[in-house]
């Protein structure tokens, strides 16, 4: 055999053993590393509108329990805590929002006097899926197909009824009224029904169509109608709701009868006091006022030609009385009136009529001077002298009793002059 042969031969023989150890090395060490190990796990989800992170910790050995000998959230996974072989270990914790976050632990194998390596677990804000608040929007559904939209039908009229009440009228002594329908937008052609509705009442029905789209229904009563149109018996549209105003005029309410005074109560007298402008009392009526009831009050007022109070007084607790009204005016004529409450009747007396009081005044005459010659007064003169009163009667007699013998002297002397001279020619 060639020695390149053999150079080649043990070569190739050295490759293979060194790819046999290679890769029992390559067998051994990841068995020896993968036999105690834990496996670290995290999620997070919503929870009654709030998010929850869960963390695992299982132990890959099925036959040997472990310990957690080290711990960056002791909070979560203290330090000294056990799990059983083959178990998980499983802890939450609630959180306000997404976030970053790391679990990192270490467990060693007391029945083996394993440690392994520390193992870890992360979450991040993009692992928080959806919405965990009461206000975020519900999400959006999955958009479907749009279906081919069908051909458009032939646009129809729109029908609208409408409803107008009449006047209410009285006809023998009943409200009575009428209300008129008009459809309109009826189409041209069919026939549909008006159908008048007293609140779930029907009352009536009327034929309209397009040509005559009117119906007038009568002899209502006061109240609210509608109507409703249908076209073989599908209802098509309804009417707003009119009212029949009731008219019929309100009764009257009978007043009540008043209660009369007794028979004996009214005015028994009634007279103007006399006026002598000495004792009287002027511009004055008395009035006197039998069979009253004792208890009860009663005014007296003396009522003038207009009907206006010129004086009143209240009179209580008596049977008879007689009160003096002074002072009224004269002349004018007066009535008397006995008046109890609202429920009773006033008692007048007759009319009296209040004259003013004549009083003579006395004449004072200027003093008379008489002339020296003091002729009689002729008879127009004697005409045109004033009357005079009793007590100026005297004096006046007196006066002409000295103008008669003043006047007899001078005629006397006058006529003596006059004879002397006849006698003087006579002789």
């Amino acid at each position: 055999m060639k020695p390149e042969f053999m150079r080649l031969r043990r070569a190739i023989a050295l490759a293979i053993a060194t790819v046999v150890a290679a890769t029992g090395l390559a067998l051994l060490i990841p068995a020896s590393a993968m036999a105690h190990h834990n496996t670290v796990r995290v999620s997070a989800s919503c929870e009654n509108y709030e998010w929850i992170i869960t963390w695992t910790i299982t132990n890959s050995e099925r036959d040997k329990d472990e310990t957690i000998i080290a711990s960056n959230q002791l909070a979560l996974v203290p330090v000294g805590m056990q799990i059983e072989a083959g178990a998980t270990y499983t802890v939450t914790e609630q959180v306000s929002g997404p976030l970053s976050k790391t679990l990192t632990v270490k467990g060693y194998w007391p029945s083996s006097k394993h440690t392994d390596t520390a193992r870890s677990a992360s979450i991040s804000p993009r692992d928080f899926a959806g919405t965990c608040s009461r206000n975020d929007p519900a999400p959006s559904p999955t958009p479907q197909p749009s279906p081919s939209p069908s051909p458009s039908a032939t646009p129809q009229p729109s029908v609208v009824p409408s409803l107008v009440a009449s006047a209410c009228v009285v006809r023998g002594g009943v409200a009575t009224g009428s209300v008129t329908a008009t459809v309109a937008g009826l189409p041209a052609s069919g026939t549909f029904t008006a159908t008048l509705h007293a609140g779930s009442r029907a009352l009536d029905t009327a034929t309209v169509t397009r040509s005559s789209p009117s119906a007038t229904f009568t002899d209502l009563a006061p109240g609210d109608y509608t109507v409703s149109v249908k076209k073989n018996g599908s209802l098509v549209a309804t009417s707003p709701t009119a009212t029949l105003v009731d008219c019929t005029p309100p009764t009257p309410t009978p007043s009540p009868t008043p209660t009369p005074l007794p028979d004996s109560t009214g005015i028994t007298t009634i007279a103007a006091t006399p006026v002598d402008c000495v004792s009287g009392v002027p511009r004055s009526i008395t009035v006197a006022v039998a069979g009253l009831t004792p208890g009860k009050s009663y005014t007296v007022a003396v009522v003038a030609d207009d009907g206006t109070d010129t004086a009143a007084e209240l009179v209580t607790g008596v049977a008879t009385t007689s009160i003096t009204f002074a002072g009224l005016s004269s002349p004018a004529s007066y009535v008397a009136e006995l008046r109890g409450d609202a429920t009773t009747r006033s008692a007048r007396s007759d009319t009296m009529a209040l004259v003013p009081c004549l009083v003579a005044s006395s004449v004072t005459r200027p003093p008379i001077t008489l002339p020296a010659a003091v002729t009689a007064p002729t008879q127009t003169q004697s005409q045109a002298l004033a009357a005079t009163g009793a007590s100026e009667l005297i004096p006046l007699s007196l006066l002409a009793a000295l103008l008669l013998t003043a006047g007899g002297v001078v005629v006397t002397a006058r006529m003596r002059r006059l004879a002397t001279p006849v006698a003087m020619h006579d002789a």
